[in-house]
């Protein structure tokens, strides 16, 4: 399996970290399905809240990063222990066939060899749940063991100064998901040493906005164009 399947659980302490701008443009994306049925006053706050948001990134993308992923650490976890076939129901089954004894209606209406008969199936039945259990957690472990591989390998490779393997993890938890949006690539660059370079080519005006929106007292939508020196500070 590839190492993306290894790091989902790595993934969740990445999650924990997004900022809260990104949280709030989520709501705001959720929200522009429904511009077309606000009112005036609405749609005005809501242009507003959008800006805001976007302007809110700009500052705060460099700022935050996810939780550091401890290496060393997973370097210590246990082996997945492949499951063993217990035969439990197979066991209770057959247990229930040795320990029947026909009561007094049971014996008056003949029904004695038909219980048993049915008991007995229930062994074939057990038998076959008991696999069932089995083959699950297997799949189970073999996945597990599999994602326990991965992440011992990346792990040494990285402690051991692999520059292919920060580009692996950088690519496998998609660190730059949030700010894609922002530019039309992403270089990475591992230099001599570890040091890492990213280089993003922005969108230029499209990322930067060249008005600043607010509210008036009234409610209604106010678009001024945006001062250099504040323009200058979000490029």
């Amino acid at each position: 399996m590839g190492w993306k399947g290894a790091v989902r659980s790595l993934q969740a302490s990445a999650r924990r970290a997004e900022r809260n701008a990104h949280r709030r443009q989520r709501e705001l994306e959720k929200q522009q399905k429904e511009y077309a049925k606000m009112e005036a006053l609405e749609q005005a706050a809501y242009e507003v809240d959008v800006y805001e948001n976007h302007i809110d990134i700009l500052l705060s993308m460099h700022k935050e990063c996810a939780e550091p992923v401890k290496w060393k650490r997973l370097l210590s976890n246990p082996e997945p222990r492949q499951p063993l076939k217990s035969g439990t129901l197979e066991q209770e089954a057959t247990h229930a066939v040795a320990t029947y004894r026909a009561n007094f209606w049971a014996r008056l209406f003949k029904l004695e060899a038909r219980q048993r008969a049915v008991l007995f199936g229930k062994i074939g039945a057990a038998q076959a749940e008991d696999e069932r259990q089995y083959q699950a957690k297997l799949d189970e472990w073999k996945t597990a063991h599999a994602e326990w591989a991965d992440e011992r390998d990346i792990a040494i490779r990285i402690l051991d100064g692999d520059r292919q393997a920060k580009l692996d993890a950088i690519e496998a938890f998609e660190s730059f998901a949030e700010i894609s949006h922002l530019g039309s690539a992403i270089q990475m660059i591992v230099h001599e040493g570890g040091a890492l370079e990213a280089r993003l080519a922005i969108h230029g005006s499209d990322v930067i906005p060249t008005e600043v929106k607010s509210l008036l007292k009234s409610g209604k939508l106010s678009t001024k164009s945006m001062p250099t020196g504040l323009f200058n500070e979000l490029h």
